[in-house]
């Protein structure tokens, strides 16, 4: 439910990093598994971490949403 103190640990694909972070639930819908979060004490490094993940993994789907051959072994 809102309120609720998280520890969170995450390995992050496929460079396998791991994180433990800390937050508290912003919103929860009953009977879902799918849960707003708001980090709490995030430090910088782990921050940056964060967002170049996400980046890359963006930019991952974009270039498969292409068809770039890169992502697609075997295929030239």
């Amino acid at each position: 439910p809102p309120g609720t103190v998280l520890a969170i640990r995450l390995t992050l694909l496929p460079s396998w990093i791991g994180l433990t972070l800390y937050g508290t639930v912003v919103a929860a819908a009953a009977g879902e598994r799918n849960v707003s979060v708001r980090f709490e004490h995030l430090q910088d490094a782990d921050r940056q971490i964060l967002a170049r993940h996400v980046m890359q993994v963006q930019m991952s789907r974009q270039r498969r949403s292409r068809g770039h051959p890169a992502d697609h072994p075997g295929r030239e």
